[in-house]
């Protein structure tokens, strides 16, 4: 997936779009508080995926363990109760090992809506990586939607945004279809993969009102201060394009205060629908990814985008659990 970026230019509908993808174009200026760089006033797109969207429309369910066999869960990165003596300063013994507490507050939503009150939970520290993934659904092959078909394989290769000539431009971002995406996030997964590697590991997907408060909590403009990135904080294509995703937790500038990294770029995140959705049903993501050109698009991203795209090259997840034991 490419992004759609806040800048001076509105433009018109470039010959051959799908309208569907436009209009949720459009929808960013109106619903969901672009932050606006220097100059930046509209929506401009990226050269050859121009009506593709980081997201789209800017602007939490919770699951039980699934009872996951011995072979599943050890395909899967750890989800264990930390034991007292091994808990870090930001895994304390309330969240599973290589997970971070995140101590909840009231996210302020200002004009996109009501204010929300986020509960207390645990994050995983890093993105889900394509050797987990691949691991978990080599493991447990119906963690794929594709389980059954023919030349069904355990990563992703294919994007799936409702649009033929599209899929065959940015699929070969997909971690399926690329050599050495082993360490970068798994993108091109689907919202259903995503729920369902978090159940397998007795975990779900964060809302996206848990997300943007990880990524903003009260008051960061970015989840590393008050700056917006420059090209060196986070995994994006500023100031040049990247040929895609980069190892997970390879920019240690993108990191919050409790130490959840890559929140700011490398994969935009599936997340469950946040409070002042709409339509409950539709398809929810966060954060900027390695194709983001444009600080306004980066600050608004933190806010979230519906996607029409079912499978995108530039969307990862990671996921969250309950923090049952912290205050």
């Amino acid at each position: 997936m490419r992004s759609t970026v806040c800048s001076a230019h509105t433009g018109g509908r470039p010959a051959g779009r799908p309208l569907a993808v436009l209009a949720v174009r459009f929808a960013l200026l109106a619903g969901a508080g672009c932050e606006s760089a220097p100059g930046s006033a509209g929506l401009e797109q990226r050269s050859d995926l121009d009506t593709k969207l980081e997201g789209t429309t800017f602007s939490g369910g919770d699951a039980s363990p699934s009872g996951a066999s011995t072979a599943r869960a050890s395909a899967m990165e750890p989800l264990e109760r930390a034991a007292p003596g091994r808990a870090s300063p930001t895994a304390p013994a309330a969240c599973p090992v290589d997970m971070v507490l995140v101590k909840g507050g009231r996210l302020v939503l200002l004009e996109r809506g009501a204010d929300v009150e986020v509960s207390s939970y645990c994050l995983d520290r890093h993105e889900v990586k394509a050797s987990s993934f691949r691991a978990a659904a080599e493991a447990e092959p119906k963690l794929r939607d594709c389980a059954g078909e023919a030349g069904c394989s355990p990563l992703p290769s294919r994007t799936d945004w409702g649009d033929p000539g599209e899929d065959a431009r940015s699929s070969r971002w997909c971690s399926g279809a690329r050599e050495g995406a082993g360490e970068q996030p798994v993108v091109c997964v689907s919202l259903e993969e995503a729920r369902g590697y978090c159940r397998a590991r007795g975990a779900r997907l964060p809302s996206g009102d848990e997300w943007e408060w990880a990524a903003r909590g009260a008051g960061r403009r970015t989840p590393w201060g008050a700056s917006l990135a420059q090209g060196g904080e986070a995994c994006w294509s500023k100031p040049r394009p990247r040929p895609g995703p980069c190892p997970v937790g390879a920019h240690p500038g993108d990191r919050t205060p409790e130490g959840v990294v890559d929140l700011g770029g490398n994969a935009s995140e599936w997340v469950e629908p946040p409070a002042r959705a709409k339509d409950t049903k539709g398809r929810w993501a966060y954060g900027a990814s390695w194709y983001a050109i444009d600080d306004g698009y980066f600050g608004a991203a933190l806010g979230g985008f519906e996607t029409p795209a079912r499978r995108a090259e530039t969307i990862g997840f990671r996921c969250a659990a309950s923090a049952t034991s912290a205050r």
